[in-house]
């Protein structure tokens, strides 16, 4: 097992280094002029027995220089770009269309979503073109369409970045006949979490791990310190007159501003009113009493508290 594993390996290096010189020995231009490039592109190859490997990124050859070519996520999740293969040549990701048919399988560009991906990708050279600007296939019966998810597998992704590995087919792409199993578990897709940032005084922008980038929303109310807040709640409370012969009543006010769906609640002497204002004729008054206002702000947390003092006026005596 140990001499077939370092013969493995040796195998790998010398198909890459292959895959180097094959890329950089030509002139290679991407179909239509288009180079794909992103700040958050997929790394490393994929593998078939049929036709070898594909590279993701020309960063990982080193030939960016030459050709500039890379396979992107974007904020919906969907793959696009362009992967090289020395035997196939350009493979498409995303921007396809007239997608085949079959059990299981999603009719639509290359996706990631919850880990697994759906829909297809397209060696070009199954293309009547040969460089995928028309979707009409070739005349021989190579299409060279590669399903990413069927009734029976699906490739998928790991928790460590890289894509899962391809041992009975469960976790592999299907190319057909001419590239048969294609395995990801070569290719990884690095996503580094950021923080979320206010975009404006309104917008906040948070990080999404699945597509690798920020998904922005409006606040219900103002994005501040990297995260939507609520509004501070206000209120105030008051006695008219706060002064009163004992044994009689007095006028309780109160407003508030910025409340949510819990509003205010007044309580004291034995009253309790709601509303997140309002105006009522207290219980007799006997004594010192106090009356408090508690009002919520919309996020059902942040309070405001308030109170207000009634005070029996001084007895007089006869002489």
């Amino acid at each position: 097992m140990t001499e077939f594993l370092k013969a493995w390996h040796r195998f790998i290096a010398i198909s890459i280094a292959g895959l180097f010189v094959a890329l950089t020995a030509t002139v290679i231009a991407l179909p239509g002029g288009v180079a794909s490039q992103s700040a958050r592109p997929l790394s490393g190859w994929l593998w078939t027995d049929t036709t070898g490997w594909v590279s993701l990124n020309c960063a990982d050859l080193g030939t960016c220089n030459a050709v500039s070519y890379s396979v992107t996520v974007d904020s919906g999740g969907y793959l696009n770009g362009y992967g090289w293969s020395e035997n196939i040549g350009w493979i498409k990701f995303g921007g396809l269309s007239s997608f085949p048919s079959g059990g299981g399988t999603t009719a639509d560009d290359a996706k990631l979503a919850n880990n697994a991906l759906t829909g297809w990708i397209r060696a070009c050279a199954g293309t009547a073109s040969g460089d995928c600007s028309s979707m009409t296939s070739r005349s021989d019966g190579w299409d060279g369409w590669i399903s990413l998810s069927g009734s029976t597998y699906q490739v998928t992704k790991s928790s460590s970045d890289r894509f899962n590995g391809c041992t009975t087919g469960d976790s592999c792409a299907w190319g057909s006949e001419v590239n048969g199993w294609v395995d990801w578990s070569y290719a990884e897709y690095q996503c580094t979490p950021e923080p979320s940032y206010c975009e404006d005084a309104a917008t906040l922008c948070t990080f999404n791990t699945n597509s690798c980038s920020f998904t922005c929303t409006a606040c219900d109310w103002q994005c501040a310190s990297n995260s939507c807040i609520s509004p501070t709640p206000t209120c105030t409370i008051s006695a008219e007159p706060p002064l009163v012969v004992d044994g009689s009543t007095t006028t309780i006010r109160w407003s508030s501003t910025n409340t949510g769906r819990l509003g205010c609640t007044v309580t004291g002497n034995g009253d309790t009113w709601t509303g997140v204002s309002g105006s009522e004729y207290s219980r007799p008054i006997h004594g010192q009493t106090v009356y408090s206002l508690s009002c919520t702000g919309p996020d059902d947390i942040s309070t405001c508290s308030q109170t207000a003092a009634i005070t029996p006026a001084p007895g007089f005596k006869e002489i």
